[in-house]
């Protein structure tokens, strides 16, 4: 919700959920303890899906993708919600 977290990291992937052992706590009980990680492969950030319920993902100019335990090539703009669609989160709805 128009926060940008800018993070220098000390590896090449971030791992975000509920649980406080994630790099990033996510407060809100549609995510899972350990949700999902966004890690850098060959120049590219990739986000994989660990939940339960799902991970929301709307790449900028494109439609609402869910992803269940699969993983996806992030662009440069675009939105992710935890457990539920953009629609139903407050997020980035039409």
């Amino acid at each position: 919700r128009e926060l940008e977290l800018i993070r220098r990291r000390e590896n090449d992937s971030i791992s975000m959920g509920r649980g406080p052992d994630c790099d990033l706590v996510i407060a809100n009980n549609s995510a899972s303890r350990k949700h999902c990680i966004v890690e850098r492969r060959q120049g590219k950030f990739i986000l994989a899906d660990q939940s339960t319920n799902g991970t929301y993902v709307i790449a900028e100019g494109g439609n609402e993708i869910v992803l269940r335990r699969e993983a996806f090539t992030l662009g440069k703009h675009g939105w992710i919600t935890f457990g539920q669609p953009a629609a139903s989160s407050g997020g980035r709805g039409d």
